[in-house]
């Protein structure tokens, strides 16, 4: 009943004060759809469909107020995340009618609302770690050796595992791959030479980097191999994705800013254009070389270079900045305790922050 709602929206010209969510939500996701990929459209499209329409749908969409989308709101049955979601898309529509004429402006009756809590819990490895993941790599590496490659792909280079997983050879230009489409965009991939040292070690068999018959590798297949590798370790909740998490962490450890960290991620920063116009892309790729070879060599189980050059405030920054968070010292008395420098201390937890805090987007 839902999507006939949707396909029976009324025309542009229709459009009065007394016009429905269910009617409004198809004119919505078509003037908004050039801003959205289409996966992302397909996803609104679901919430709309699925979550919205059947209880608010048929209600006038100038006359909703807060009660209606807080009832709404806690009688959803699905993930915390889920309700975020739709409600995050509600939000936009109830914008988009103030942009259309059929709200007051400023009356949006999500704003301001509490979300579920989602706060994501990133895992990080220690070198010890890392070097039961190299072996968990090698003994996985005999039953499906090429999603070991991708795995090992995302470890070292810090990227997403879908952008792996459709990865072209045409897309490698020398020390990167330029990815033409990614979750934030086109972006660069830098390649440094364990990587590059990888990828020589891959059959070049047809179009994709990472394939299997002819098609990529299939992500069920690849997450199947990662339950094995992560049972094997020990940490049943480690996920791809904290490969990720690890390779930020350790670039803020190893002494580069939340710029390079960025370009290394590919990250679109919210009204940073032309913070990124101007970074120097021979920073970001030396960049990604070291914290490649640190991944190469900890992942071998060999000695790695100090995470943090002089005058940092450890060698060790994450799990002091994770025991300062833990603890409910002040600033300056966790320091005193550990013989840290404060500011030195602070500018560590502020980096450490506006990482995660990015990653978690």
């Amino acid at each position: 009943m839902a999507l006939d709602l949707l396909e029976e929206a009324p025309t542009h010209a229709a459009l009065c004060g007394e016009t429905t969510l269910a009617a409004f939500a198809q004119i919505f996701l078509d003037d908004c759809a050039g801003r959205w990929k289409s996966k992302t459209l397909h996803s609104h499209r679901h919430a709309m469909s699925r979550h919205i329409l059947p209880r608010l749908g048929d209600m006038q969409v100038g006359k909703i107020e807060r009660a209606d989308v807080t009832a709404w709101f806690n009688k959803m049955e699905m993930s915390k995340g889920g309700r975020n979601r739709a409600l995050s898309v509600l939000s936009s529509l109830f914008i988009h009618a103030e942009i259309r004429g059929l709200r007051p402006p400023g009356s949006n009756p999500c704003a301001g609302m509490r979300r579920h809590d989602t706060r994501f819990q990133a895992r990080y490895l220690d070198a010890d770690e890392y070097a039961a993941l190299g072996r968990a790599f090698t003994k996985a590496s005999a039953v499906s050796p090429m999603a070991v490659h991708v795995l090992r792909f995302c470890a070292l280079t810090g990227c997403r595992k879908s952008e792996a997983l459709m990865l072209r050879w045409s897309m490698i230009d020398g020390n990167r791959a330029a990815l033409p489409d990614s979750k934030s965009g086109p972006k660069s991939i830098w390649l440094g030479k364990p990587v590059r040292k990888l990828i020589a070690t891959v059959p070049k068999t047809g179009e994709w980097v990472f394939e299997i018959d002819g098609e990529p590798v299939c992500p069920k297949m690849l997450q199947r191999v990662w339950n094995d590798i992560r049972s094997d370790l020990g940490i049943p909740t480690f996920r791809i994705h904290d490969l990720r998490h690890s390779f930020a962490s350790v670039a803020v450890s190893l002494g580069y800013d939340l710029l390079i960290v960025g370009g290394l991620l590919g990250h679109a920063d919210k009204g940073s254009t032309a913070g990124y116009a101007h970074l120097n892309t021979r920073d970001v790729a030396a960049a990604s070389a070291r914290v490649g070879k640190h991944f190469a060599k900890v992942i071998a189980g060999k000695q790695p270079e100090k995470t943090c050059k002089p005058g940092r405030s450890s060698s060790k920054p994450d799990k002091l900045i994770a025991a300062f968070l833990r603890s409910k010292d002040t600033l300056t008395t966790f320091c005193a305790s550990r013989g840290l420098e404060p500011e030195t201390f602070r500018r560590d937890v502020e980096n450490w922050r506006s990482v995660h805090a990015r990653l978690a987007q």
